[in-house]
């Protein structure tokens, strides 16, 4: 699997490095060259939009450029930058790196290429391990594959009409228990988050009613297939609750922030007043009305965060 995983996330890049090796014969660095950045810009970012629809399938949260984490911005209120705005400063970077090497670097076309080449990988493989793209891929788009390659691939190339017909019964055998096995791993895989709405006890019971021991291969596989495909929708359910789960729990962790730098600040004011010259009487106002809000503000933030998004 990490093998896949591998050969999906560098071979768009792999493609564009022979490109710019072999078949882009550019010349020599000089300021001539400045608009050849856009078109190599534009096949980098495509290069990279490929690798993330490649790896993670565009899945929201889980795609490799995505909108930034949660933050609290100068309003005091929680914020996120917007998934374009990675892509923008993503095309900066390269197109910066590829003047730089167009334009500026030193030597032959190769060289050129190579910086072009060393910076699309690099930030690569800092993309890969920041956004942890495998376990995406492993979640979202292995079990695709696998079952498309059941379905196309192996099924056919294993078809006891093929087999002497004395071996064919021990094949098919062999054929049912792989065929389980296959289900029964993808459902170890999600195990955790299968439980609650698929208990293993169902999950047995459904195993063994859609793959029987008298079933012939292409039957087992398909059952299989349909049992995955089945539990699928769990899955996502399941993970989209955890998703919820979590942006839930950044904004309360947000609001939690926001009223205690709100109380901080009232402290720090409350502070300034009694030490002011202001009449006495002005200052005893100021002081009874910042008590009151900090006693307000410290009985918001003793809600219950359940109670406070009702």
């Amino acid at each position: 699997m990490r093998a896949n995983f591998l050969i999906a996330a560098l071979f768009p890049h792999l493609v564009f490095g022979l490109c710019m090796v072999g078949v882009c014969k550019m010349p020599r660095a000089s300021w001539g060259n400045v608009g050849w950045a856009v078109p190599v810009t534009a096949a980098q970012i495509l290069c990279w939009y490929l690798t993330d629809l490649v790896l993670t399938d565009r899945v929201p949260r889980e795609r490799m450029i995505r909108e930034s984490r949660m933050y609290i911005g100068l309003d005091g209120r929680p914020t996120r930058d917007p998934e374009a705005l990675a892509w923008i400063l993503l095309g900066g970077i390269f197109f910066a790196v590829n003047v730089f090497a167009l334009c500026v670097c030193p030597g032959a076309s190769a060289i050129v290429a190579g910086v072009i080449v060393a910076a699309d990988l690099g930030l690569l493989c800092f993309a890969l391990i920041e956004s942890d793209a495998y376990s995406a891929f492993v979640r979202h788009v292995w079990p695709r594959l696998e079952a498309k390659r059941q379905a196309r691939e192996y099924l056919p190339e294993r078809d006891p009409g093929n087999c002497p017909e004395e071996e064919a019964e021990e094949r098919r055998h062999c054929e049912i228990q792989a065929a389980r096995r296959e289900a029964e791993r993808f459902y170890a895989a999600h195990a955790a988050l299968l439980r609650d709405s698929f208990p293993e006890a169902l999950f047995r019971s459904t195993l063994h009613s859609l793959v029987p021991g008298d079933c012939d291969s292409r039957d087992a596989w398909q059952g299989a297939r349909q049992l995955i495909e089945r539990l699928q929708p769990f899955v996502q359910e399941a993970q989209e609750r955890r998703r919820l789960e979590r942006e839930r729990a950044a904004r309360q962790e947000a609001r939690r922030a926001q009223l205690q730098a709100e109380i901080a600040r009232c402290q720090a004011q409350l502070a300034r007043v009694r030490t002011s010259a202001l009449d006495p009487d002005v200052i005893e106002d100021e002081v009874q009305g910042l008590n009151e809000r900090i006693r307000h503000l410290r009985e918001q933030l003793a809600i219950p965060d359940s109670q406070h998004e009702e």
